[in-house]
């Protein structure tokens, strides 16, 4: 069979066994190069050959480069080829991609399987699978048909958010070892977190039900950044309906001080520019701020004090962390509010009695007085009512001790500074200010 190459004979008219005709030959001997020999099988597993009648034998055919072909009927053999290349390795006229470019799942179809027959298949490829050792590439088997109920991840873009149930079990891989565990909040809300704000949005609307989950998804929100649009300079779409989700949450659960702090983030964070403080300003945002407010919590607890007659219990009473930073968040917010000179003299009525609220519930927190002090400042900017207010209310004394309190941080006394000269007498004018606005 390995021999030179021989015309390709015509169909005798005695023999009625052959499966192929003439005309079928023929099309064989015009389609196919000259390097190219092909072997019709007849009933008997005998084929004929150039008039001569030989044994079928399938290994030796097989060994020898060939392979049998559907559409022919038979065994296109090369002769030209090396017996050594195996028949799946070779181009047979069309292109083959690299194995590692191919789906796994489709290794038992196509030219990296061998066929046993017309119309059978094996379950096993003959080639290497793709690699499957390393833990990105079982989480990419994981996500095959076949491994489609098994629930693999890495990073938060292998946790499937949208498809993935609450509390079902889920395997992580920690270096090279699976650690069985389940699907928490934090995990949903980091992976929708990927998708950006339109993945919380729609994990937010999905789970309303959760607070757990909300605040994580709250908490994530609260990082993204909403620029208005540069060509219009109208607000970000997607950033509007976040803030109506924020607005919907926290009156959903007003008595929450988790869900409370994480919503009032989400609002200092939409303050940022001009375009979502206009979108803001339609919403009931004071109402929202007053009520979280209203939920302030502190906590008690004991501490070993060392004296001179040894070690003695003391009680020591401080606001809890969502406490703290919802006080935080509120001068954030009333100070960004307070920007827009339209909206001054409305945001300064409730404004800046809650911001003193919030410094006086977190003394020692140097935060929370910076941003205390830059909102007042903000609030009598060349706005004779809110000077008004602030001072009847007692801010200017307030704000003095600031200045005593947190001597050594110069930022603060710096603000702290400021807004006493804005308090003064005529200090709203801005006039008292403008010497120093530089240095400042």
């Amino acid at each position: 069979a390995g021999g030179g190459m021989l015309p390709m004979l015509g169909r005798p008219a005695s023999d009625t066994n052959l499966l192929a005709t003439q005309s079928f030959e023929d099309s064989l001997a015009s389609t196919h190069s000259s390097g190219t020999e092909v072997y019709l099988k007849d009933e008997r597993g005998k084929e004929k050959r150039g008039g001569a009648i030989m044994e079928y034998d399938a290994l030796k055919t097989r060994g020898g480069g060939g392979h049998f072909d559907q559409t022919y009927g038979g065994f296109v053999k090369n002769p030209n080829r090396p017996h050594t290349t195996l028949p799946w390795m070779a181009r047979r006229g069309h292109s083959v991609p690299a194995l590692r470019f191919l789906d796994a799942g489709s290794l038992h179809e196509g030219p990296y399987c061998r066929r046993t027959g017309k119309g059978k298949k094996v379950d096993k490829a003959i080639n290497k699978l793709p690699p499957a050792s390393r833990p990105v590439d079982k989480v990419e088997r994981a996500k095959t048909a076949a491994w489609a109920t098994r629930k693999v991840f890495i990073t938060p873009k292998d946790y499937d958010y949208k498809a993935w149930d609450l509390g079902a079990a889920v395997d992580v891989f920690d270096e090279n070892k699976v650690t069985n565990t389940t699907v928490e909040p934090m995990g949903l809300a980091r992976a929708a977190y990927e998708d950006g704000g339109r993945g919380l949005i729609n994990l937010i609307e999905e789970y309303s039900h959760r607070p757990d989950v909300l605040c994580f998804a709250l908490m994530n929100l609260a990082k993204l950044s909403w620029p208005e649009r540069e060509d219009t300079g109208e607000a970000n779409v997607v950033g509007v309906e976040a803030l109506k989700w924020v607005m919907r949450i926290m009156a959903l659960y007003k008595t929450s001080e988790a869900v409370s702090c994480y919503g009032m983030t989400v609002l200092a964070e939409l303050t940022d520019n001009f375009a979502m403080r206009r979108e803001i300003m339609k919403e009931d945002w004071v109402a929202r701020v007053i009520v979280a407010m209203s939920n302030l919590q502190k906590l008690t607890h004991e501490i070993m004090i060392k004296t001179d007659n040894g070690k003695e219990k003391k009680l020591v009473t401080e606001p809890t962390r969502h406490a703290i930073e919802v006080c935080l968040q509120c001068c954030k917010i009333f100070a960004q509010m307070a920007c827009d000179s339209t909206n001054r003299q409305t945001v300064a009525d409730d404004g800046i009695s809650m911001v003193m609220k919030a410094m006086n519930f977190c003394p020692e927190e140097e935060t929370v007085q910076l941003y205390g002090c830059r909102a007042l400042y903000n609030f009598v900017y060349r706005c004779e009512h809110a000077h008004l207010i602030a001072v009847e209310d007692g801010a200017y004394i307030m704000v003095e001790g600031v200045e005593e309190n947190f001597p050594s941080d110069r930022e603060l006394v710096k603000i702290a500074q400021r807004t006493l000269r804005a308090l003064s007498p005529d200090g709203w004018r801005g006039g008292a200010d403008e010497p120093r606005l530089a240095a400042d």
